[in-house]
């Protein structure tokens, strides 16, 4: 039952969001959808065919989870480099226009390619291995489930006053060039603090303490990608039991050099790459996709698989017009949670984890 649990989960805010909905579409309906990856059948395999492969395995695993739950979807799957004339074929295929949903290609300028086309027949497109923004004249629906940097700043500290919901939170500036801009980037979503007001206050040479207050609870945030500030956090978070820290989101991508700064207890690290393998239902996943692949899951199976399952639920509730229903919801995956706010045309994830280092493991902060 634990798979089933993120599933139902999804499921039911969906129809209880759409409950009131003329276009939520039957679940005895058939949704046609392409997947548009660089395979590379007939060539030479690289780092990106792999990681295509490793989606592929995830959407598959997806794809029964939905069948098992009465959703009926039909996959097109397309090799993007089978040959270079491969992704012109792929665009002059029949049922193309016909699709709900396009997910890929992984290449920008493959993507180019394939926006206008969703643009004409009105089909929302994924970018499934990277963020991707489409030319403006495209007119093209996008869902972006990877952000970028100033998106993934913005998530960071949007989690952090959420978590901490009664502390004052500060943010470090030791005025380089990043953190002016990373800074800016924290004020752009001030709507999000609700009324709660943040303090910058300046770090030069470990110095910063002098400036916070000594008894009361507070969460230091330190918008960097250089860890050089972390030790004196670290040795302030020792002297004030209260305190506690959120660091940069490429830390946890670099773990082994982070934790070289300190102890690690009550600092955080944003992270939208994290799977706890202590957790129930990865574990149970995990033992299913060993029994029918015969290896450990990759990052990318896991991103396939949260991908798929998300958007075929978002398609048996409303269609092809989900994108507009599914905007500003959270939805709780395997690997990360899938919160996208939308942008113009595109559907930006704001979705983040926050990670902090327990006795023997790193684990997901829950509210």
């Amino acid at each position: 039952m634990g798979m089933k649990n993120i599933l139902i989960k999804i499921l039911v805010a969906a129809l209880i969001l759409s409950s009131s909905s003329s276009d939520a579409k039957p679940a005895d309906s058939l949704f046609k959808v392409g997947l548009i990856m660089p395979f590379k059948s007939n060539s030479m395999r690289n780092g990106l065919s792999e990681a295509s492969l490793d989606y592929y395995e995830g959407v598959k695993l997806a794809l029964q989870e939905l069948e098992l739950n009465g959703i009926k979807l039909r996959l097109y799957v397309f090799d993007s480099q089978k040959d270079s004339f491969a992704l012109k074929e792929i665009l002059a295929h029949p049922d193309l226009p016909n699709l709900h949903l396009i997910i890929g290609p992984a290449a920008s300028t493959e993507l180019d390619e394939v926006a206008p086309f969703c643009a004409k027949h009105g089909i929302p497109l994924v970018s499934p291995l990277k963020y991707y923004s489409a030319p403006e004249d495209a007119h093209t629906v996008v869902f972006n489930p990877f952000s970028n940097d100033s998106i993934r700043v913005k998530a960071s500290i949007e989690k952090t006053v959420w978590v901490f919901q009664s502390s004052k939170i500060y943010i470090l500036n030791d005025n380089s060039a990043e953190c002016a801009r990373n800074i800016g980037y924290i004020k752009g979503v001030s709507g999000a603090f609700r009324k709660r007001s943040l303090s910058v206050i300046p770090y030069n040479n470990g110095n910063f303490s002098q400036l916070l207050p000594k008894n009361d609870s507070v969460v230091i945030v330190m918008p960097t990608s250089r860890t050089g500030m972390l030790s004196a956090v670290v040795k302030f978070l020792e002297e004030h039991p209260k305190a506690m820290a959120v660091g940069h989101h490429q830390w946890y991508e670099n773990l082994e050099a982070t934790m070289a700064s300190g102890k690690m207890t009550r600092v955080f690290l944003p992270e939208v790459n994290f799977v706890d393998q202590y957790d129930s239902i990865t574990q149970k996943f995990r033992l299913r996709y060993r029994d029918q692949f015969r290896s450990e899951p990759t990052r990318f199976v896991y991103v396939g698989y949260d991908q798929m399952l998300f958007f075929g639920q978002a398609l048996m509730a409303f269609g092809r017009n989900f994108p507009e229903r599914v905007s500003d919801g959270s939805f709780p995956m395997v690997q990360n949670e899938l919160y996208f706010k939308k942008r113009n045309g595109s559907y930006d994830n704001y979705g983040i984890n926050l990670i902090t280092m327990g006795e023997q493991r790193p684990y997901k902060v829950r509210p």
